[in-house]
């Protein structure tokens, strides 16, 4: 049981239910008092000290069961040592133990694990998506994780994608759907209101089609899903713990030791509530498969451009997120160019030698605009060698759009489009460094779907023959470690 604390006592009777809804109420704030805080953390407490006692429980009673109900045959004649008793002779029936376990707490995220498993290996989720998922199932708090693991299994199985499509399409036609399709809806929402994201009508969106798990066409222009720290969870703070890094020393026999600072930090990460509106034809109705794929790019496609500009420029007040750029101002490691509207190759070897040897170390890499990868492509390290290397080469273009086969001085180089490219005085034209130690984004699921059935035009308030599609999610993301980048600042 949890340590006792008497203004909490009266918990102890209450049910399972009202203390999930307490707990769920309590991670609607986006900043608990130290009173709420110490009342969610006995909640917790008391909550996986009754899954612990309900799985032992129930595999007493599978074992309890099977004995008592298990077919034994004759006994053999043992003179001398008496009757050896029944013979069990049937273990528990073909799948009963693994029904048993996926029941329990550690059972139910194994499910889970394999459900991440299934749709990756199918191709339903990108690699960095799986990988969010698989670290979200491994949250420290073991309440956590059972409530990661619940949202995992349902939103990733493919019954839950099959009544969504199906909910779609009866919204579509105003058709009715099937007990079970309801019943899988239900459970997909009750998910989406345990993170706040709940309301009546809409529906949890299915992972094989959330764009948060997807790698889109958002990584031709904006790279930095791709190598920044990208984290998925239910709640409604993301917390980190980043230092600068620590410093050792050598010391005489007998000397106290000092503090290593710099100290360590904790940035949080709250995220903001991202909402898109996609209008389509009804003619995307005609099939399943046709709505499936449809439905993925417009979900996906429209997200993509606000990601791309928030993640580089994000002023980083509400309601906004933070960008790279912004989030670096300030900072420790910042170069400037020797002239004004002009990036020669000594200033991409000093913002390249800014960066932290440590940092540096563990995978240094570029952003920066396409105008200004092709600038760098015309600057010579020695005569007839370019500072860029990779297999598209041309001054004139770059056909690989920055996706990480061209390098720059030895660092992998990514375009991203909203880098400024003008080369005025002040700008940031490029970063480099650590970005996975340097920025992280962090993704709330899941998120939500409502459908508008038909859109009416503005002349004369008619249908036009389009219906609408809202989506609604929540993403935050800021620079956690400034010490991790550096940046290239025009003279």
């Amino acid at each position: 049981m949890p340590e006792y604390d008497e203004q909490f006592a009266h918990y102890d009777d209450a049910s399972d239910e009202a203390i999930r809804e307490r707990v769920a109420h309590l991670h609607e704030y986006h900043r608990l008092s130290v009173r709420q805080q110490h009342e969610l953390d006995y909640l917790n407490a008391l909550m996986a000290q009754r899954q612990h006692e309900w799985q032992m429980a129930t595999l007493q009673r599978a074992a309890t069961s099977t004995r008592n109900s298990a077919f034994f045959g004759e006994t053999a004649a043992n003179p001398g040592y008496g009757d050896p008793g029944p013979r069990f002779d049937r273990a528990l029936p073909g799948g009963e133990y693994s029904r048993l376990h996926s029941a329990t707490f550690d059972g139910s995220v194994d499910a889970a694990r394999r459900t991440v498993d299934k749709l990756h290996s199918r191709s339903d989720i990108s690699d960095f998506g799986a990988d969010a998922l698989w670290r979200m199932l491994d949250a420290e708090r073991p309440d956590d994780r059972w409530r990661n693991a619940e949202c995992v299994k349902v939103l990733g199985s493919p019954e839950y994608e099959r009544a969504f499509i199906e909910g779609m399409q009866a919204k579509m036609n105003g058709m009715p759907v099937s007990a079970r399709t309801q019943d899988m809806l239900a459970q997909g929402k009750s998910r989406a209101m345990q993170v706040g994201v709940g309301s009546a009508g809409g529906f949890a969106v299915p992972f094989q089609l959330d764009p948060t798990l997807q790698l889109t066409s958002s990584g031709a222009i904006d790279p930095v899903r791709q190598i920044a720290r990208v984290e998925l969870g239910t709640a409604k703070e993301f917390d980190l713990v980043t230092s600068a890094g620590v410093t050792a020393q050598f010391v005489a026999e007998g000397t106290e030791a000092g503090t290593g600072d710099p100290l360590l930090v904790q940035p949080s990460i709250i995220p903001r509530r991202m909402q898109v509106f996609v209008p389509f034809s009804i003619e995307l109705d005609v099939s399943w498969a046709r709505i499936r794929s449809d439905l993925t790019y417009a979900l996906q496609d429209a997200g993509d451009v606000l990601d791309a500009q928030s993640h580089i420029t994000g002023s980083g007040t509400a309601p906004n997120v933070q960008g790279i750029v912004i989030g670096l101002q300030g900072g420790p490691n910042s170069f400037t160019t020797a002239a004004t509207a002009n990036i020669a190759l000594a200033d991409w070897q000093g913002v390249q030698r800014t960066v932290p040897p440590r940092f540096r170390s563990k995978g240094s890499q570029w952003i920066t605009n396409l105008a200004n990868i092709q600038r760098a492509q015309a600057v010579e390290l020695v005569t007839g060698e370019s500072i860029v290397q990779g297999s598209h080469q041309s001054t004139a273009n770059v056909s690989d759009h920055g996706n990480g086969s061209l390098t720059l001085l030895g660092d992998p180089l990514f375009e991203a489009s909203f880098m400024d490219s003008s080369l005025a005085t002040g700008t940031v034209a490029a970063v480099c460094g650590d970005f996975y130690d340097g920025y992280c984004i962090y993704d709330v699921i899941p998120s939500l779907v409502e459908l508008v059935p038909h859109l009416f035009g503005t002349a004369r308030n008619f249908p036009t023959g389009q219906r609408g599609l809202y989506h609604l999610r929540y993403t935050g993301s800021k620079v956690v470690n400034q010490s991790a980048l550096a940046t290239l600042v025009m003279k």
